[in-house]
């Protein structure tokens, strides 16, 4: 009796596992599905879908290879090239590999691949419907361009650039931000910009150095690049804990370099203007005007989850030092320093401006971020 309850078991448990592992499943990029003509995608014993990788390929507007001698297939997309193995529980992207806990196969004359680790490599972000077995991944479209700066660059892109106005030497600026999105897609944003402005020699050198950073604390070294063509220097600044950013000189200027190749120059400050606001370009405060309907005052917001939030308070006391005056910049600041925690209670206080006869109210906060409010000359709350 014990001998066939365990035989049905191992039966039970068998038809289970391989059920699981043959569940049909959707895959659908920007919400379009991809179509499979004959072999179709399916999760596997590792909880991992796999699909054709000729049809994700193309759904992803990228370019499919193979070598039947190593059996490895290529995926490239942009300054991304993503390699697999058959068999192998490993994925090479840009040269660095790394262990998952799938591998790519070879079913019903197909190559399947993970469609996870490759959707992510090729800088998509997914989401799993669970209700209809849906896999929806959001690719970025790469196909809108604007200006930035002088510089080509996706409208979606996470890179901000800015030129640099009656400077001697440089001519713009460009920032990447680890708290931004995904970083390893806004380094692939700074090589494909770099290589349709100039080439892809310096698109893939800049790629490939910007990429080693890895980690929030890493500090990425100091480096000039040259774009001989241009005559323009690349000068990338050695990196802090959440930024990186690249100063590109003007034509023909000789950027002076110490015996260690370091620049004996100052980078140039470099600001924007927002409602009348002078703040740093890539700022992660944000200023809007309200459009209620008497447009009665500007807002401010401060988000103290960021790991910048320091930078974030002295950008803050720029903006406010910039319209405001210094007085009543330092008054709001020592103000809101007195939140140590996410949850400490800050509460309301308002501020007067002698220097644009302006009232300035910090909101009260329990919260993630910090509310102020500056009204309209002659307007109060």
């Amino acid at each position: 009796m014990y001998k066939c309850f365990f035989v049905f078991f191992l039966l039970t448990t068998l038809l289970i596992t391989l059920g699981f592992a043959q569940k049909d499943v959707d895959v659908a990029v920007n919400s379009r599905l991809i179509v499979f003509p004959d072999a179709k995608p399916f999760i596997d014993e590792n909880n991992h879908i796999l699909a054709p990788v000729h049809q994700v390929g193309e759904a992803l507007r990228a370019k499919v290879g193979w070598d039947p001698a190593t059996q490895q297939v290529t995926v490239e997309r942009g300054l991304s090239i993503v390699t697999m193995n058959i068999g192998k529980k490993q994925i090479t992207i840009n040269g660095k590999s790394q262990t998952i806990n799938t591998a790519a196969m070879i079913k019903d004359n197909e190559t399947f691949v993970p469609v996870k680790p490759l959707a992510e490599a090729l800088g998509g972000t997914l989401y799993w419907q669970k209700g209809i077995s849906r896999l929806h991944i959001g690719l970025p479209n790469r196909n809108l361009i604007v200006y930035q700066g002088g510089f080509k660059i996706r409208d979606d892109s996470d890179v901000i650039i800015s030129a640099i106005a009656d400077d001697p030497v440089f001519e713009s600026v460009v920032s990447l931000s680890l708290k931004r999105y995904k970083y390893t897609s806004q380094a692939s944003d700074i090589g494909a910009t770099f290589k349709d402005r100039y080439n892809d020699e310096i698109g893939r050198a800049l790629h490939d150095y910007l990429i080693t950073k890895t980690e929030i604390k890493q500090k990425l070294p100091e480096k000039v690049f040259y774009v001989e063509t241009a005559q323009q220097y690349v000068w990338m600044q050695e990196s802090t804990d959440q930024y990186v950013r690249l100063y590109v000189t003007n034509p023909g200027v000789i950027l002076p370099l110490d015996s260690e190749g370091k620049v004996k120059l100052k980078a140039p400050k470099v600001v924007k203007n927002v409602n009348g606001y002078r703040i740093p370009f890539d700022t992660e405060v944000t200023i809007a005007l309200d459009q209620n309907v008497d447009q009665q005052y500007n807002s401010f917001m401060v988000h103290l989850l960021m790991p910048d939030y320091e930078k974030q308070l002295k950008d803050l006391h720029e903006a406010i030092n910039s319209k405001h005056g210094e007085k009543t910049a330092n008054e709001i600041l020592s103000h809101i320093r007195n939140k140590k925690a996410r949850w400490d209670l800050l509460p309301e206080k308002t501020f007067f401006s002698e220097v644009s006869n302006q009232e300035l109210t910090v909101l009260m906060s329990r919260a993630a971020s910090i509310s102020i409010i500056v009204m309209n000359p002659g307007i109060r709350r």
